[in-house]
């Protein structure tokens, strides 16, 4: 149902690489555009995606936002500006707390002020507060840097035209303050010269950061699995046991989002290049200095936030509209999600294609105690068997013709945290048994290789298809489907909860107009008409996938009919009050015959489905569409 971060929208790069290079200290300023902008219509729409925060920490949320002309300037950076403010202030405000954003005009300029009852911003603070990597001393504390991202949010305010600043009073949260002269850092710190980690991590300490210290990569790994929570990797990178780019491998494999900065005395062309090419995020030659270690460091950290609150962002925007229900079933399965969030049980997610089941697992995890943990997704539809082994387990050197190396699995990657297996019907009976293992001891092998490799991972698991009749009919094992069926959860598709489409519909909207940078969008009560009547067979991709065509479709600010797909004024096809897999089946085989039908090529066809042309392809085998 959701795009991957590669895959995202080319408004969210846009915003991203510039704020990534600005975090990696690359020249060029901020760059803007300019299109018309309604500010009052933007502060509303981008408060309406953070209403799940405020109402999950119990925030009250008072808006004043009185109606502006319209401005010229760029709506993506002014959002994420104003993004950033909400989620600091959101941040470190006491549950029980509040929040007011209002806007006024007053001689052609406009003014946004976001007001939060947090702990504030010390008085001597505040003059360095929006200065890149600005430091100081809080009650004689160590020093302490606002890293960039109030820096980057002055840049982007000041390119166009104007100015951001902290009035007497509590406007914005310093996030300083609350850590105590520096934002607390969890790091790890790998080297096998005695004097040189125990300086290292004596000055980080002295920084205000919780290191780690370990002598050799198999004890950082050793670390790395007992702890949760590293924010960054500092290891040196010629050690005698594992050196440093392997122990780049293998953490960019348990997390990819770690940042790893490796030393050397060693430096060549060559090690650079190879090892900034498997993730790593610099390259410190020895002898360096304190200050130089300290800047890379706290920029790693930063964009390491960056990414974590785009990330976070884009998910509030594309989530949240699935996760919020006026259906009694609906509310009902997320009631018992939440709940079973808790345990370690493993869980059976079950429905259509499209209803949601990968975000409702997403938001199970981030409901678990392993929610700072990794989330890994494994497809079991769009890989050979052979292929997705070795995704799932890993594999050892020389395993096979072009192993040249050893390579951890997606379940290592897990470890923690969870693992979310998506249509595991499609796992071939070999697999099935390797995956049994694992699921009831939690340790498998990789491919070609002898050792057994323990891990502590969630198991969440899902399917669109009936599973006992798949395991009636001996395409799936029973001892697995039983491992697995501890906790079933099953999501009811969108015609069985009418009262949902519409409502869902204009969220789904207002996240396509931002992305789309056209925030004014909205249905025509015949366009709400077509949209509340149609049976919506692909469920929630279908109608995601409509609203995202008709945004960029219409013309102007309404969605008129036209501007909806032509299937939505089609005949859908009625399925029986009690549908067996059969007749599920045949609703999706009418389905892909029809888009097959209407649409020019495979890839056209697959994205209409909500699918890769992997899925699609795999389908038309299965139902003989060839």
């Amino acid at each position: 149902m959701l795009t991957s971060i590669n895959e995202d929208p080319a408004h969210i790069r846009y915003l991203a690489d510039d704020l990534l290079n600005l975090a990696r200290g690359e020249a060029g300023a901020i760059t803007v555009r300019s299109l018309p902008v309604d500010i009052s219509e933007l502060v509303r729409a981008v408060t309406r995606t953070f209403a799940f925060q405020f109402e999950q920490k119990r925030v009250a949320l008072t808006t004043d936002v009185n109606a502006i002309s319209t401005i010229r300037a760029d709506p993506v950076k002014l959002s994420w500006v104003l993004s950033n403010l909400i989620a600091n202030g959101l941040r470190y405000t006491q549950s029980g707390g509040s929040m007011s954003i209002s806007t006024e005009s007053h001689n052609g300029k406009v003014r946004v002020k976001v007001v939060d009852t947090g702990p504030g911003i010390p008085p001597d603070t505040r003059n360095y507060l929006f200065e890149r990597y600005a430091q100081w001393t809080v009650n004689g504390a160590a020093p302490g840097s606002a890293g960039l991202g109030l820096a980057i949010a002055k840049e982007i305010v000041e390119a166009h035209g104007g100015r951001i600043f902290v009035e007497q009073g509590d406007l914005l949260h310093n996030r300083v303050a609350r850590c105590g002269g520096g934002c607390m850092a969890k790091l790890l710190i790998v080297d096998d010269e005695k004097n040189i980690r125990a300086h290292l991590t004596t000055f980080f300490e002295g920084c205000g950061h919780d290191v780690r210290a370990a002598e050799s990569g198999p004890q950082a790994l050793a670390l790395l699995s007992q702890e949760p929570g590293f924010d960054l990797v500092l290891t040196d990178h010629r050690m005698a046991e594992m050196n440093g780019y392997e122990l780049l491998l293998h953490v960019k494999a348990q997390d990819p989002d770690i940042p790893v900065i490796l030393m050397t005395a060693y430096a060549t062309v060559e090690n650079a290049v190879a090892v900034m090419k498997a993730g790593a995020y610099d390259y410190l030659v020895k002898p360096f200095s304190l200050d130089q270690v300290q800047h890379a460091v706290e920029r790693a950290l930063e964009t390491r936030r960056l990414r974590t609150e785009n990330r976070e962002l884009r998910e509030t925007v594309e989530d949240r509209p699935f996760l919020q229900s006026r259906s009694a079933a609906m509310r009902r399965l997320l009631h018992d999600s939440e709940r079973v969030a808790t345990s370690e049980a493993a869980i059976l997610i079950t429905g259509e294609s499209g209803t949601g089941k990968n975000v409702l697992a997403r938001q199970i995890h981030r409901w678990s105690p392993r929610r700072e943990r990794s989330f890994v997704v494994i497809n079991c539809t769009t890989l050979s068997e052979q292929l997705l082994e070795t995704e799932l387990f890993g594999h050892v050197k020389g395993a096979f013709t072009g192993a040249i190396k050893d390579k951890p699995g997606r379940l290592e990657a897990a470890n923690g945290g969870t693992v979310f297996l998506d249509e595991i019907v499609d796992l071939s009976p070999p697999l099935q048994a390797k995956f049994l293992r694992f699921v009831q001891e939690q340790s498998f092998e990789r491919v070609g290789g002898g050792d057994i490799i323990h891990i502590d991972a969630r198991i969440i698991a899902a399917s669109n298809r009936d599973l006992p009749a798949e395991v009636t009919a001996h395409r799936f094992r029973e001892d697995l489907f039983y491992r697995l069926n501890v906790i079933a959860l099953h999501v009811p598709p969108l015609r069985e909860r009418p009262e949902d489409v519409l409502p869902l519909a204009q969220r789904l909207l207002l996240a396509a107009a931002l992305r789309n940078h056209r925030p004014q969008l909205r249905f025509s009560p015949t366009s709400e008409t077509v949209i509340a009547s149609y049976r919506w067979p692909g469920n929630v991709r279908e109608l995601r996938n409509a609203i995202e065509r008709a945004s960029v479709l219409s013309q102007g600010e309404v969605i008129a009919r036209e501007c909806l797909p032509d299937a939505l004024f089609q005949p859908s096809p009625v399925a029986s009050a009690s549908p067996s897999s059969s007749s599920l089946d045949e609703i999706e085989r009418e389905q892909i015959m029809r888009m097959l039908a209407e649409s020019p090529t495979l890839q056209d066809a697959a994205e209409s489905l909500g699918i890769n042309v992997t899925t699609l392809w795999r389908k038309r085998k299965r139902y003989k569409l060839d």
